[in-house]
């Protein structure tokens, strides 16, 4: 191969990087959805909880195949985590408007920490919490129903990472 070979070829190959630059990352354009492969056998079996990136959609509960089973569209809209306890409820984020998103405590545009039950009754309200992303109920060190791990009550006291503004005087 000479040099002019190569110059030619290089030129082609760039050419072709520069048309065709998906087909030559050899990455999957089109994602399927739902669960693709699920081996019960292998799996550790049960469902899981998350907030939805739509707002409207709210905070979901899926079960192993991908369905949804139950789904609560006023609770953490997007920004918050939701984590599900022990006998159905629920605790997260709820905003008394849609215009309410905010992260500082006791803030007019800040959202309300709620415990709801499986109806999405509240049955809990902390108002202007400005929850940032985590909260911890008292003597529960993962904060969700976990077997083999006491489950916090709910009615006790509540850690929030939220922020508050402090002026310099």
């Amino acid at each position: 191969m000479n040099r002019r070979e190569f110059i030619c070829g290089s030129a082609l190959a760039a050419a072709g990087l520069i048309v065709k630059p998906l087909d030559t990352m050899a990455f999957p354009t089109v994602f399927p959805h739902g669960t693709t492969i699920y081996k019960p056998e292998k799996c550790f079996n049960g469902f899981t909880v998350f907030g939805t990136e739509v707002e409207s959609e709210g905070t979901v509960l899926i079960n192993m195949n991908g369905k949804v089973v139950r789904q609560w569209k006023d609770i953490c809209q997007a920004e918050h985590p939701a984590k599900l306890l022990k006998g159905g409820y629920l605790a997260g984020t709820k905003r008394s408007e849609p215009s309410k998103k905010g992260r500082i405590w006791g803030n007019e545009h800040s959202t309300d920490f709620v415990v709801v039950d499986w109806n999405g009754k509240v049955v809990r309200n902390i108002p202007k919490a400005g929850m940032h992303h985590d909260y911890q109920f008292h003597g529960s060190p993962v904060d969700y129903h976990a077997p083999d791990m006491p489950v916090a009550n709910w009615k006790g006291k509540i850690l929030i990472l939220s922020h508050k503004i402090v002026k310099n005087s």
